[in-house]
């Protein structure tokens, strides 16, 4: 459903919802435009079925509907030692990667910060005390750059 969401194929709009059987789930619209993109006369279809929408009439897809049963999943589990690689592997991508300027960069790479890892390991405090030129906003922005190229990637 993330990943419906993030190419905006569906959008949540609603949490906590009592659905059939007194159950609470999340509601999702479907846009109007990912349904008539898959039509052959989408003008006209897109006619009809605006004209038969209500608010009223919801169809529900809980996770046990029959329409699930005859899809397969299969997600590999990871075992946390390989997770644990991983995030090692991530942490020691270059710093070239990220969202900087190049001035920043530059700054970092002359205080021997030159993978996530090592930035990480630097406080914004540290960072303002021992790199030139960079202050409070500067060091959080540099901290947040590199938080966001983690989270990106483990995220997918």
């Amino acid at each position: 459903m993330r990943l419906l969401e993030y190419t905006g194929i569906v959008r949540k709009h609603r949490e906590s919802v009592r659905a059939t059987g007194s159950e609470l789930g999340t509601r999702y619209e479907i846009k109007f435009g990912c349904i008539l993109a898959v039509e052959s006369s989408p003008t006209q279809n897109g006619l009809e079925i605006a004209q038969n929408l209500t608010s009223s009439r919801q169809t529900e897809y809980g996770m046990n509907n029959t329409l699930f049963q005859d899809l397969s999943l299969n997600i590999e589990s990871e075992s946390e030692s390989s997770i644990k690689t991983y995030i090692n592997a991530l942490l020691e991508n270059s710093i070239e990667n990220l969202g900087l300027t190049n001035w920043l960069k530059e700054k970092l790479r002359e205080s021997n910060l030159s993978t996530l890892r090592q930035v990480l390991e630097k406080s914004e405090e540290e960072m303002i005390q021992e790199i030139k030129y960079v202050g409070a906003k500067r060091a959080r922005r540099i901290k947040n750059s590199v938080e966001a190229e983690i989270l990106e990637y483990i995220s997918g």
